[in-house]
């Protein structure tokens, strides 16, 4: 039973990470003028674009990110955790 909970405890460390990661790029991408792109943050993590598709959808579900066809944008709360 500990197992699990040593396991929960990870994966949810692990998606905070990436969380944090996520908006920390976003914040940087802006922070030098670019507009911030799928492509854009898929190449400065190193990740294919699905995936962070996948993330955008997560973070613009949980309002750290506006996430649409025109682009991103860090939301207050992402702000925040971005610039950190």
């Amino acid at each position: 039973m500990d197992i699990l909970k040593e396991e929960a405890l990870f994966v949810g460390t692990a998606e905070a990470e990436h969380v944090e990661m996520y908006l920390k790029a976003i914040w940087h991408i802006r922070e030098r003028g670019e507009d911030v792109k799928i492509s854009t943050i898929a190449k400065m993590l190193n990740i294919r674009q699905p995936s962070v598709v996948q993330m955008l959808k997560k973070l613009n579900a949980k309002d750290l990110v506006e996430y649409n066809k025109a682009g991103v944008t860090l939301t207050e709360e992402g702000e925040k955790i971005g610039s950190s």
